[in-house]
């Protein structure tokens, strides 16, 4: 067995190995099924003995999605929502096959989706329309002149010169007395 095999599961489960540990692990073998299982996970790790023996064709897994484009709507937040301010207009899809909404720019509805909710906090308008958003002009720049102006003073503190040995002793210790620092260096 090799990584990217497709393999069926003892529970007739089709799945792709997606790495195989050492053989000596208790599970060496990561699986990617199909399907999720019953608690929806989809990734699992199995032992060698739970592979099928059974050898049948197993259909190439299709990693790309056939998802008819989804309907769109002109929408106004009418919830607060971080982000979001009511009375704004963004274009809406309607829910996917997941219960989630996209939603995208008004000034580029070709790009893809600021965001994707399951909670509804728009209210739709009128159905979107391509052809209804003229798109705008665009300028190109061949040069910016850039002026920086410090506005701010800096943050940094006057820094004092540092103390010799003597100084610090004249300081600390009139008496004669010496100081720890004095008695380390000696």
């Amino acid at each position: 067995m090799k990584v990217g095999e497709r393999i069926f599961t003892n529970e007739g489960k089709p799945a792709t190995i997606i790495y195989i540990a050492d053989p000596r692990e208790f599970y060496p073998f990561g699986l990617e099924l199909d399907e999720p299982d019953e608690n929806g996970h989809k990734y699992t790790r199995i032992a060698a003995n739970e592979i099928s023996t059974q050898i049948e064709e197993i259909a190439p897994k299709n990693t790309t999605l056939e998802q008819k484009p989804l309907k769109r709507f002109v929408a106004e937040v009418n919830k607060r929502r971080i982000g979001y301010n009511v009375g704004e207009r963004f274009i809406v899809s309607e829910r996917d096959h997941n219960n989630y909404f996209h939603v995208y720019l008004m000034q580029r509805p070709d790009n893809g989706p600021i965001g994707s909710y399951i909670t509804d906090f728009f209210k739709i308008i009128t159905p979107f329309e391509e052809h209804a958003i003229e798109p705008q002009e665009t300028a190109q720049i061949d040069r910016v002149k850039i002026t920086v102006t410090n506005i701010r003073p800096s943050n940094k503190k006057p820094t004092a010169a540092k103390e010799t040995g003597k100084e610090r002793k004249e300081k600390s210790a009139p008496d004669g007395q010496m100081d720890i620092f004095e008695f380390m260096e000696g």
